[in-house]
């Protein structure tokens, strides 16, 4: 990540975690409607994404 400053950084998380949060959204819709399986989504929640 090759922000200038602090708060470019900052800023640059904000966003990140906005996309993040959006991502997960979509994925809740398509198991709601079926367009994405359960069990595909919950295997692949075990890998952590936190740093």
């Amino acid at each position: 990540m090759e922000k200038k400053s602090q708060k470019e950084k900052l800023r640059f998380l904000e966003i990140a975690k906005g996309s993040a949060a959006e991502l997960i959204t979509q994925i809740y819709i398509g198991m709601e409607i079926e367009y994405i399986r359960k069990e595909g989504v919950l295997s692949g929640s075990t890998k952590s994404t936190k740093f």
